[in-house]
């Protein structure tokens, strides 16, 4: 006697995945609710899919029920382990339609199947969320197919006892999985005696769904984007700059939006080509950054692009939007130079009157310089008379005096 068991891969969720457990909690609450009842038969009778007595809602409601604490559990298991990474990846709104219509579908080809050739089957309870379960396994198979999955092992002989921990390839896994559900099939189409009590054309309907999906959608594509990119970071940790810039480009070429890679790709490029032809990249990586509010990636590429390049003439409205995101940091003596740069390199653009403003304001209240802030704000006055904000200058200048004189 021997077991195998999934208990987790080397893939992470990335985020939450809110609707995954939803789905677990509302076949757990559904569970209890079914045997909890005094007259269970009943609400099977009334919810399961029985495909000689179409019933109402069953064609969806079937998915929530089960045929015991077992099958329960042996679905829940797989839709964590591969729900989790998918709804990641896929997001809800395209992860929650896919997971229900392979139920549907995977209903669909059982009913044709069991009405052509099992009369018998054809009279049996249907229940499980095996069917849309295993549609999240078709898209798995293509999305992550380097994946591994972490197994536990336990076999029992005789006297001989052996239990322990071992990894496989997703793909390998799913494919055996897959054979398991066409050789059952075909056993039961031999004889509907065998292995009745599972339902896999239902699981053979939700995967075929899954995957020609995934295939529509490209998924493999973004699994392969995934991978490539994991190479070139690798590549790029062991300083093998020319292999991190061919794979990046790979990636930056399939998606030009893709953040992560037009990063490892100028990173990698700027010690193997001009530093200056990377510029451009640099700065269009940080408005993406800050117009995603990912306030550190921002700040960690303009420090980077200053330590490497102090000469790069950047645009003023951009310096002016970092200065900002520097500030919302917390880092205000860092605004504060990048401020002061804007009033030194670019005197007579219009940013330079927001960020005279600002300095002064930084140097006052956050960093208790008000003798600089009093020189700036002077300055200010004299060279943007007719300025909007001049009532706000004075009121600050007044504000550094005031400092000054304590």
């Amino acid at each position: 006697m021997f077991f195998f068991i999934p208990y987790g891969t080397d893939r992470p969720a990335r985020s939450f995945p809110f609707i995954t457990y939803t789905l677990i909690a509302i076949n757990v609450i559904v569970f209890a609710w079914q045997y909890g009842v005094s007259n269970s038969d009943a609400v099977m009778d009334r919810y399961a899919f029985i495909p000689n007595q179409l019933n109402g809602m069953s064609w969806f409601t079937y998915m929530f029920l089960h045929g015991g604490l077992s099958h329960l559990a042996g679905n829940m298991l797989y839709l964590w382990l591969f729900g989790c990474a998918l709804e990641c990846a896929l997001g809800w709104w395209i992860f929650l339609p896919t997971y229900l219509l392979s139920g549907c579908v995977a209903m669909m080809l059982h009913y044709s199947i069991v009405m052509a050739t099992d009369p018998v089957g054809a009279n049996t309870h249907l229940v499980g969320a095996s069917g849309a379960i295993a549609g999240l396994l078709g898209m798995y198979a293509l999305r992550f197919y380097q994946t591994r999955i972490r197994m536990w092992y336990f076999v029992f002989l005789l006297f001989f006892i052996r239990w322990g921990k071992f990894e496989i390839g997703s793909v390998w896994f799913i494919a055996i999985w897959i054979a398991q559900q066409i050789f059952g099939a075909a056993m039961s189409a031999w004889s509907p005696d065998v292995g009745s009590h599972i339902a896999y054309w239902t699981h053979i309907g939700g995967f075929g769904l899954g995957m020609l999906y995934a295939l529509l959608i490209n998924l493999q594509s973004e699994g392969k984007s995934e991978y490539v990119l994991a190479d070139a970071v690798y590549a790029l940790d062991r300083q093998d700059y020319r292999r991190a810039l061919q794979l990046s480009g790979e990636v930056v070429k399939r998606e030009p939006a893709n953040s992560e890679a037009r990063l490892v790709h100028v990173r990698s490029g700027m010690h193997t080509r001009p530093f200056e032809d990377f510029i451009p990249e640099y700065e269009s990586l940080m408005k993406d950054s800050l117009q995603k509010h990912n306030l550190e990636l921002a700040q960690a590429l303009y420090t980077e692009l200053e330590s490497l390049y102090p000469t790069n003439g950047m645009d003023s409205r951009l310096r002016l939007a970092i200065a900002t995101c520097l500030a919302q940091l917390g880092d205000h003596a860092g605004a504060v130079r990048v401020l002061q740069r804007i009033i030194q390199e670019a005197p007579n653009s219009a940013e330079a009157e927001t960020a005279t403003l600002r300095y002064a304001q930084l140097l006052i209240e956050q960093l208790g310089r008000p003798k600089e802030a009093a020189d700036a704000l002077r300055h200010f006055v004299v060279r943007y008379p007719n300025s909007q904000w001049k009532d706000f200058a004075e009121q600050l200048l007044a504000k550094a005096r005031q400092a000054m004189r304590k």
